[in-house]
């Protein structure tokens, strides 16, 4: 039977006159946790500005040296070059690049040529899926696995050595 009161049904009389009991919290443990959470956020406060010290001087040093080992950085310092730069416009730098490979892709031409007109030829990227459709069509195909031991069953295999494609008659 409920009295009205939060927690166990065997609340003793001080519980019922306070309206909630107090052993719910433990104020000495809360306080000693919230005190080493303190503490842990204190010590990390003070490793970081120790690190971030430690580091601002390793990167003087490390300026330093590159200054004096390298000429330019001290005739440029830390500014853009001087023209010509490098990529000036990198979105139609890039546009510029796939529409090239588009063409590549999509037209004939030599990559190495031999004398009397042998050599790599490349081929449009469509024909030459044509061409590798049509040799699969005209090709009996094996299959890697070896086909189900039985009928009755057919996910049972044999053994899991390929099969070495057959000869084709000729």
């Amino acid at each position: 039977m409920h009295n009205g009161t939060h927690g166990s049904d065997n609340a003793t009389p001080e519980i019922v006159e306070l309206g909630y009991d107090p052993r719910d919290v433990h104020i000495p443990a809360l306080v000693w946790n919230i005190s080493v959470i303190w503490a842990l956020i204190v010590v990390t406060m003070v490793l970081m500005v120790w690190m971030l010290g430690y580091l601002k001087a390793q990167k003087a040093k490390t300026d330093a040296a590159l200054g004096e080992a390298n000429p330019l950085m001290v005739q440029e310092g830390r500014h853009i070059p001087a023209a010509p730069l490098l990529q000036q416009n990198e979105q139609s730098d890039l546009q510029s690049m796939k529409d090239n490979e588009d063409r590549i892709l999509n037209s004939a031409g030599w990559v190495e040529r031999k004398e009397n007109n042998q050599g790599v030829v490349r081929l449009p990227i469509g024909r030459a899926m044509d061409i590798v459709a049509e040799k699969a069509a005209n090709t009996k195909m094996l299959p890697y696995w070896p086909l189900p031991a039985s009928q009755s069953n057919p996910t049972a295999v044999q053994s899991l050595t390929p099969v070495q494609p057959a000869k084709a008659a000729e």
